[in-house]
């Protein structure tokens, strides 16, 4: 099995990466990133998103073994980010000793799968082979974003690679982490794994982590990254790093922000490594009022409107809920001289006077009513305690 030696170098606690994507994984053969490492080294190279996806078109370099055919040389989609109604295009770079039967782009998108076939491309000038296809978009990628190439030759051999944007990493705050339990992983910004090692193997969908420009992907100092059946797809600015994740609780709630930093010495007054953190993350770190599971409610919003998520459950949840059901009462008169009364029917129940309003908003409340003779009726009266209130919010 053929040895390849990427233009990565770890330069003191980062690993430059070059302009272009590159990918690369293993199929066989265990390799690791560690602190002493000089270079970063693969025995062989696999065959098989509230997130960003990169406007410009997409370019990755492919490394694989040399027994894998046909051989994927280079990936390109022009544009990346599409939206229904576009024109996307799909090259892709092969080699192969014998005929190539089939190539297919799947596209996967929020609904759907497409499968697009791509044909030689007879207008590159190069000594290996270039297939092109494009489609219509006709489906959103708000949740799900991935492109699969396939490639068939006359000797019945298969090879593929999956490239991702959608997908969630879910990455524990402490401890091991494999891409197998996500299949795909895509970053935006800085995550990665703190007090435990990183496994990409991709599990039986040989799955891809991708970084976004300015990405970093952070692993610790006396851990290690093992590749075995996944791919990394770097853009131009991402990295991977051997360093620290910090987070800091800005506002001393004890809940810390949801932004993480990737840095070997310690940043400073409340910040703390990412795995000694075990509370959910703070929805908004600059108010100690606002942190996961606050049980008060509150006239105005956490930061600004209509944001009055409080206690961090991603949604505004009103303090009174419910409109007004009235009393119903019935006039009696006992008939043995006594004083008539009000009967109660049904009690009704505390509530807005019409419309339940938004949050901040005022209305008519009536927390009670009561019922008092009046000649030889019953007439209603609210309680000293309504009149116009203030939705209040969570």
């Amino acid at each position: 099995m053929r040895s390849y030696r990427f233009a990565l170098s770890v330069a003191g606690l980062g690993i430059a990466i070059a302009a272009v994507m590159i990918i690369w994984g293993v199929r066989h053969n265990r390799i690791s990133v560690s602190p002493n490492a000089k270079n970063f080294q693969a025995t062989a190279i696999s065959k098989k998103k509230k997130f960003v996806i990169p406007a410009a078109p997409a370019i990755y370099q492919i490394s694989e073994a040399a027994e894998d055919l046909p051989k994927m040389i280079e990936a390109k989609i022009d544009p990346t980010d599409v939206h229904v109604g576009d024109i996307q295009n799909f090259y892709i770079t092969l080699s192969d000793p014998n005929p190539i039967t089939s190539v297919v782009a799947k596209i996967q998108t929020d609904h759907h799968v497409k499968e697009v076939e791509l044909a030689e491309d007879f207008s590159q000038a190069r000594n290996d082979k270039v297939y092109k296809g494009s489609w219509k978009v006709a489906d959103t990628h708000d949740t799900t974003y991935r492109t699969t190439f396939v490639a068939r030759d006359s000797k019945g051999r298969e090879n593929s690679i999956t490239l991702a944007w959608s997908d969630a990493c879910s990455i524990p705050n402490s401890g091991n982490w494999s891409i197998s339990s996500n299949s795909n992983c895509t970053l935006s910004a800085v995550d990665g794994v703190d007090n435990g090692d990183a496994t990409i193997d991709g599990g039986v969908n040989n799955g891809t982590l991708t970084l976004n420009s300015g990405a970093t992907f952070a692993f610790n100092p006396g851990h290690k990254i093992t590749i075995t059946t996944g791919h990394i797809a770097l853009a131009s600015g991402a990295q991977i790093k051997e360093t620290y994740l910090w987070k800091q609780d800005a506002d001393s709630d004890t809940y810390p922000g949801a932004t993480e930093y990737a840095q070997t010495n310690d940043p400073g007054p409340g910040y703390a490594r990412r795995y000694t953190w075990a509370v959910q993350d703070d929805c908004y770190d600059f108010d100690a009022n606002a942190y996961p599971g606050e049980p008060n409610y509150y006239a105005s919003p956490v930061d600004f409107a209509p944001n009055y998520d409080w206690n961090c459950d991603g949604i505004n949840e009103e303090q009174y809920q419910s409109t007004y059901t009235p009393r119903n009462c019935t006039y009696v008169d006992p008939g043995d001289g006594g004083p008539a009364y009000c009967q109660v029917n049904t009690p009704g129940t505390a509530g807005w006077q019409t419309s339940v309003p938004a949050c901040g908003q005022t209305a008519y409340y009536i927390d009670g009513q009561g019922c008092i003779v009046q000649g030889t009726a019953c007439i209603y009266r609210d309680s000293f305690t309504s009149g116009n209130w203030t939705q209040y919010c969570r």
